[in-house]
């Protein structure tokens, strides 16, 4: 019993110290308008339909985003912008189900940047900052 009490403490612990080095990066949806295609105004702003958006984090020290799908939802378009919102990294990411999937952003220099993740025609930002 005490050898699996410490394997699971050893594995707590290394899950605390892998997740310290983790930094969330909420994605945030657009903020649409009540006017519709006609021209009217519809009442007030409007949600955009609801998409179970994936887990994003920024992992300082392997300089990576990190994207685990809570639902799968295939491949999405992704695109990094830097502090001036000029287009820096671009690519699609295949989302899947309790997977993660990652991409290295270990050739950006120190700063803030904006991802942009596009999913079923919804464009979803999240921001983070590169340390030097």
């Amino acid at each position: 019993m005490k050898k699996y009490c410490f394997f699971l403490l050893f594995s707590l612990m290394g899950l605390t110290m892998y997740a310290e080095s983790q930094i969330p990066v909420p994605l945030i949806p657009p903020v649409t308008s009540g006017t519709g295609s006609d021209g009217g105004d519809h009442g007030g702003l409007r949600s955009p339909s609801i998409n179970i958006l994936p887990i994003v984090t920024y992992d300082e020290e392997e300089a990576s985003l990190f994207f685990e799908g809570v639902t799968t939802l295939g491949y999405v378009a992704y695109t990094i912008l830097d502090e001036d919102e000029n287009v820096v990294l671009t690519g699609y990411v295949n989302i899947q189900q309790d997977i993660q999937e990652s991409i290295s952003v270990v050739t950006l220099p120190a700063g803030d940047y904006t991802l942009e993740v596009e999913i079923n025609d919804i464009t979803y930002t999240g921001s983070f900052t590169i340390e030097s």
